[in-house]
């Protein structure tokens, strides 16, 4: 046999054990290291997806209750205006009520003004006439006296 060929058949001879020993780790890290650490990291993956999924469930429901809040905060205020409209439009009523009621005392008050003064004037002028009469009853009493003195 060629030389090469025997030098090899001698390498690969020897190196047999060394294959079988690397086939044997290869088997042995496979079983004792590689597979518990894939069960371990698929473990945590699925405990890590699992609590991803929850918290995506805890902020759609924390959403889903600042929508209803928020809702239900709108639905307050749009109560809250439509009361204090409610307010103001009652406000109003009672002040213009208030209004024409001081109107119709006013009116009544210089309506009973007006009638004591015609009373006044008239009683004036009654007044008046009878001292405008006796006034003239004086001077033509003064005047005559005066003549016939």
């Amino acid at each position: 046999m060629d030389p090469t060929l025997k030098q090899l058949t001698e390498l690969l001879l020897r190196a047999v054990p060394t294959m079988f020993l690397l086939v044997f780790l290869t088997v042995y890290l496979k079983y004792v290291f590689f597979r518990p650490l894939d069960r371990v990291l698929e473990k945590r993956n699925e405990e890590t997806e699992g609590a991803r999924r929850l918290a995506e469930r805890a902020f759609a429901a924390a959403d889903q209750k600042v929508s209803d809040f928020e809702k239900a905060l709108q639905v307050a205020r749009m109560d809250l205006h439509r009361e204090q409209e409610a307010q103001r439009k009652r406000w109003l009523a009672d002040q213009a009520q208030a209004i024409s009621a001081a109107r119709a005392h006013g009116e009544a008050r210089i309506e009973e003004t007006r009638r004591e003064l015609a009373e006044e004037t008239d009683r004036a002028t009654a007044e008046l006439a009878v001292q405008a009469r006796a006034l003239a009853r004086q001077i033509i009493d003064n005047m005559l006296g005066r003549r016939a003195a």
